[in-house]
């Protein structure tokens, strides 16, 4: 049977098991279940091994991180209630890949948009000052990769909020290709 490696630091530990919902067909406990899918390195990551199929029914779903569907920036409508009174979060594609707490510290309690500027069309600078423009956004929030394609993510979200002719708070937080959050 195939599986799953997962790799992320040690300190998500807590964190993956807080984000899975584990459900049995037997009275199986939760936590033993759990904490059973993850096995400790000698260096400072850990596996998590998840089967496609488990024995004694065990199922381990994925608890959904976005508070909204679609999350890709072109795809989303201009105005959606999703967006009222948000803390909004644009983070390049590549960022919750690279940057292991990507849901812990970024997207608990935003709206999510993600964005490759490198594929993505040019309409999405356009399309996010609609957002800014026609919703109640709280703030805003840019993570994006520390390489030279990223770049226009962070130029784009500046654009868009001088469009927007709102004041609205924002940070750009950058990622390097190894995991760590730049200063």
């Amino acid at each position: 049977m195939a599986s799953q490696n997962v790799k992320a630091n040690e300190s998500l530990n807590s964190n993956c098991q807080d984000n899975i919902n584990v459900s049995t067909s037997n009275a199986v406990d939760a936590k033993t279940s759990t904490a059973g899918a993850f096995a400790s390195s000698n260096d400072d990551n850990f596996e998590c091994h998840f089967s496609e199929h488990t024995s004694g029914a065990t199922r381990l779903n994925a608890v959904r991180a976005a508070k909204q569907w679609p999350v890709k920036l072109k795809l989303v409508p201009d105005k959606a209630e999703f967006f009222d009174d948000s803390k909004l979060l644009l983070a390049a594609d590549c960022a919750s890949c690279t940057y292991a707490s990507f849901y812990k510290d970024y997207i608990h309690g935003r709206t999510v948009l993600i964005s490759c500027p490198k594929f993505d069309s040019q309409d999405c600078c356009q399309k996010l000052s609609q957002i800014l423009q026609n919703n109640n956004i709280r703030s805003l929030m840019v993570v994006r990769m520390d390489v030279p394609c990223c770049a226009p993510l962070e130029q784009m979200a500046i654009e868009a909020l001088n469009n927007s002719g709102k004041f609205i708070p924002w940070q750009v937080v950058t990622v390097s290709v190894d995991g760590r959050i730049l200063e």
